[in-house]
Formats: structure tokens, C-alpha cells, sequence
């Protein structure tokens, strides 16, 4: 039985027979996908389709291939998944069967990971290979494989990061940038500190998201996926409304590119332990400073829930301090 589900403006077909592995197939048009499920659902009924490879037969490569091809397509992240994967083809072997991968090869990997990026990382990175492995199973017809990813546990949560900036660092990541001849790292650091926007956020403005007749930015496609307007600052209107515009975005870096700038400022201006996404955490607690009410805060930083706004709360300890002591 064949049916159609609409996924970021392609078709997603699915034809199920019992005893047969599930077909499935995107397409642009819809018209496509149904003649598509016909020939199919016919050539079942004939008995003329052949079985996919044996679990064997798949190789890591292969299983990753597919599933940027059929998956990862659809998701925001799709590039940063695509740099995930490629790093773990690296890591288990190209050629490898994936029902040769083990739990032991998982947690091996999970330990190793852990001495490089932060708990986070890694279980993003395992509920990325573990999704490889269900899919697999479920939609690819590879009946017999396991998932080696569901023994073994995810790392914990690392201490929520806190760093703020003084205002000397400020100061200095905004004149040395400008130095440096970055003017587009100027401009996302200046953004970042001035609305509380992630990266991703910054990295995709067009110049018609501002409206600086009511101070006002839309800010496109977000992490939550939907837009949300936020308040233009006067630092930063009136540090944009003078630029000349020669084109429709204000970013031509791409995400990597950005970090490898601001890292390298960084590292010159000898600013310790310090990452582009710690100046969202700067402007969100400095809102909050600044005497924001936490819907008004939450406005701003486009959280889901207030409970994601508590890491933040410490930013007013000074405040109570001086309304409850007088100091």
C-alpha cells in the first residue's frame, strides 16, 4: 500500500507490501510520486522487485550516503550533520558493514569524542548514528540489524556554560576586528552582543529583515522553527543605518568560517575560554541587567520555555542584592 506525505515542499513516498522490504522514494512533484507508487505497487504484485542487499552487503559509507540522500535532506542542520557523519565514516571505516559495528566500537567512540568536543556534542553525535541504525532497520528492510547505539550510555550534561564578558573584552573584540580588515566578523560580533541571536540566526539577515523606521528586526527561520521580530537597539541601528547596501545579505561567511575568524581574534587578544555563542549569553543576561522583565527577555532570545531562561537568572543576583540589603 503506497502513501504520500509532503516534506519541505518534496513528496515522500512509501510503498509497504508483507514479506517485502518498505520502497521509498522523494520527489518534487506529486505526479511523479504517484506514477512512481503504481510502477511499484505492480512490479510487487509480480513479484518482479528484488530484495535489497543483505545487511552485509551495507557499508557504513553507504548507510550515510543514503541517509543524507533520503533524510538529512529535510533538516535545518542538514550541513553540520553531513560534517558529523563524514567525521564517523572516518572513524568506523568506509567500507565497513554497519552490522559489524559493535557496542563496544560505539562506546570506544563515545570515550574518544569526549576528550575532543563537550558531552553535548557526543550525544548529538550518538542520537545521530543511533537514528542511522533505526532507520536501517525500519524503513531500509534490513530486518535482522541492531542498533549497537541503544547499549550504550549517553554521556551526562556538562556544566552549563556561564562565561560573561567584561567590558574590556567587549571593547577589544569590536576595535580589533575592525583592525584585522573582518568587517563582517565586526558586524556579527556587534549583532550578537546587541540582540542575543545565535549564530545561525546572525549568519542568514538580509538587509529587508530591518526596519529602521520601527527599530525592529525579523528574524527568519529560526532554531524553533518560525520567525520571531525583535527590538533593534540604538547601538546597533545606528551602526547599521549608515552602511551602504551593495547586497541583499549582510553575510557572505559561512558558520566554520566565522568560528575560524573569531577564534583566531580570540587567541590575539589573548581572551581565554571564550566561543561566538558566549556573546548570547552575554546580551541575554545583560537584557535582564538592563531590567527586562523574562517574557520580554524571552522575546528577545526566541527560548521556548521560561525554564530554558534560569541558567540565566544569576546576571540579576547583584540587583536583589541591592534591593533586599541596600549594597
Amino acid at each position: 500500500m503506497a502513501s504520500l506525505r509532503k516534506r519541505n515542499n518534496r513528496w515522500e513516498v512509501r510503498v509497504r507490501r508483507s514479506g517485502q522490504p518498505t520502497q521509498t522514494k522523494t520527489f518534487t512533484l506529486k505526479s511523479d510520486a504517484q506514477q512512481w507508487a503504481r510502477e511499484v505497487e505492480i512490479a510487487l504484485e509480480k513479484g518482479e522487485l528484488l530484495q535489497r542487499p543483505k545487511v552485509n552487503l551495507i557499508t557504513m559509507e553507504d548507510a550515510v550516503r543514503r541517509y543524507l540522500e533520503e533524510v538529512a535532506i529535510f533538516h535545518k542542520g542538514v550541513v553540520s550533520e553531513k560534517y558529523r557523519l563524514n567525521s564517523m565514516i572516518k572513524r568506523f571505516g568506509k567500507t565497513k558493514p554497519i552490522n559489524k559495528i559493535t557496542s563496544e566500537d560505539i562506546a570506544n567512540y563515545k570515550l574518544e569524542r569526549q576528550t575532543e568536543v563537550t558531552s553535548a556534542s557526543v550525544r548529538r553525535q550518538l542520537n545521530l548514528l543511533s537514528s542511522i541504525f533505526n532507520i536501517a532497520k525500519n524503513e531500509w528492510g534490513i530486518i535482522a540489524l541492531n542498533n549497537p547505539v541503544s547499549a550504550v550510555k549517553r554521556p551526562s550534561d556538562s556544566v552549563a556554560r556561564d562565561r560573561r564578558l567584561t567590558l574590556t573584552e567587549k571593547e577589544q573584540l569590536l576595535s580589533e576586528s575592525l583592525k584585522t580588515g573582518s568587517h563582517q566578523l565586526y558586524l556579527a560580533i556587534l549583532i550578537g552582543l546587541n540582540t542575543g541571536m545565535r549564530q545561525g540566526e546572525i549568519l542568514k539577515l538580509k538587509w529587508n529583515d530591518f526596519d529602521f523606521d520601527r527599530n525592529q528586526i525579523i528574524v527568519r527561520d529560526t532554531k524553533n522553527g518560525s520567525n520571531r521580530v525583535i527590538v533593534l537597539s540604538g547601538t546597533l541601528r545606528d551602526d547599521l543605518y549608515k552602511k551602504p547596501i551593495t547586497q541583499e545579505t549582510l553575510f557572505t561567511i559561512t558558520a566554520s568560517g566565522l568560528q575560524q575568524r573569531f577564534r583566531k581574534l580570540t587567541i590575539r587578544l589573548q581572551i581565554r575560554n571564550l566561543r561566538f555563542h558566549d556573546l548570547r549569553h552575554e546580551a541575554i543576561s545583560s537584557f535582564f541587567e538592563m531590567g527586562l522583565s523574562v517574557p520580554e527577555v524571552q522575546l528577545m532570545s526566541g527560548h521556548r520555555t521560561l525554564d530554558q531562561l534560569m541558567r540565566y537568572s544569576h546576571s540579576s543576583l547583584e540587583n536583589i542584592k541591592t534591593k533586599l540589603v541596600g549594597i
